[in-house]
């Protein structure tokens, strides 16, 4: 997930997208405007309309390598996503900073899906299919938004071995919330969980993690620190074996709506109601079919191969500069690297060479690299 730095729009460009939301604000009631807006969205959004054909040629110019997914940064990026949904926040449907290039798979999987931080608890806000059109409670958006935020500030991608994102250790717990909340939204290991789906050991955790959750007073509860620690053990792990093979206090991964316990820093509020079964359980999840077809992509594979593949031209790059090469011919090899897919991957290097063998070599002999 990468930091999108914001190119800006054209004057003719950012009339045309405030003409469009002054229509939606001027359409009468919340959910009236609701309704503006996704039909508005809908009419403009469009091949032949020009404002939105400069949208998306900005928007592509902050995506990496061959227009990726500002989300996951490997599939192609061909849908003009909503940060903050526009089904719930009408006032953001044209609203520039509120967009991203996203993949189908990212944005179908995150759809109207969104929390907030609100009074120190994490609290969702989807409004459910049926649901009266209210405008939801407010609170600081809890996703990482990587329009505003460098996501690195809060992920640390494992690239020795497994390849998935984590949580930074040194976060506060509001943060910690929030990383784990980015993660399981956008599904960023979902290699992960296909693998557990598969194998039967996500549903045994979340038949683990519903009982914790319904049983009075949490009698027996390990405190809530101790819980994410497992938690992190079990995403640093491999594949367990079998269901016993994994620790007994460990939350399932991507499952974070648990009933608070008395030393839970961030209780949540409402959090069996408000959805604990969203992805505890795969019968019941919208994306668990798509998630088991063979033809879902591996987010961890691919951040692997883009791993070696960095390796390899900075390598090339490095042979060819001690061979002589003209400064034209290393500047085509330095771009082939900064413009690649998974520039997490790239900046994850960066960040960690001093600390893996191979890397450090590498870096120590091509110290330039440090600041691409």
């Amino acid at each position: 997930m990468p930091y999108l730095d914001d190119p800006g729009l054209d004057p003719a460009t950012a009339r045309g997208l405030r003409r469009y939301q002054g229509k939606v604000d001027s359409a009468g009631p919340y959910a009236d405007r609701v309704e503006a807006g996704k039909y508005l969205f809908s009419l403009y959004n469009r091949q032949g309309n020009r404002v939105f054909g400069a949208v998306r040629d900005r928007l592509a110019t902050m995506c990496s390598g061959a227009r990726r997914c500002g989300y996951c940064e490997d599939s192609a990026g061909d849908e003009v996503e909503h940060i903050e949904p526009k089904d719930l926040y009408p006032e953001k449907v044209f609203v520039w900073e509120n967009y991203l290039l996203a993949c189908g798979p990212c944005n179908r999987g995150k759809n109207n899906r969104f929390s907030v931080i609100r009074n120190g608890r994490l609290e969702d806000v989807t409004r459910r299919r049926g649901s009266p059109v209210q405008r939801p409670r407010g609170g600081a958006p809890a996703p990482i938004n990587p329009r505003g935020e460098d996501p690195l500030e809060f992920l640390d991608l494992e690239i020795e071995d497994t390849f998935r994102f984590l949580p930074r250790e040194d976060l506060s717990d509001v943060d910690e919330w929030r990383t784990e909340y980015t993660i399981e939204v956008l599904k960023l290991n979902r290699d992960v969980l296909l693998r557990h789906v598969r194998g039967g050991v996500f549903a045994g955790h979340a038949s683990r993690e519903r009982s914790w959750a319904r049983r009075p007073g949490n009698a027996g509860v390990p405190p809530a620190n101790g819980i994410r620690r497992g938690r992190r053990r079990l995403m640093r792990a491999g594949r367990p074996r079998s269901q016993d093979a994994v620790p007994a206090q460990a939350a399932p991964r991507g499952e974070i709506r648990q009933q608070p316990s008395r030393t839970d820093p961030i209780p949540r509020k409402n959090a069996v109601s408000a959805g604990v079964k969203n992805i505890s359980t795969p019968d019941l999840h919208p994306l668990y079919q798509e998630l088991t077809n063979s033809a879902q992509a591996s987010l961890l594979a691919a951040r692997r191969e883009a791993y070696g593949a960095y390796r390899a031209r900075l390598s090339e790059y490095r042979s060819h500069r001690d061979d002589g090469a003209n400064k034209a011919d290393l500047e085509h090899r330095k771009n082939a690297i900064t413009t690649s897919a998974h520039p997490t991957v790239w900046r994850e290097m960066q960040r960690q060479q001093a600390l893996i063998g191979e890397l450090r070599t590498l870096f120590e002999e091509v110290p330039e690299a440090l600041t691409w």
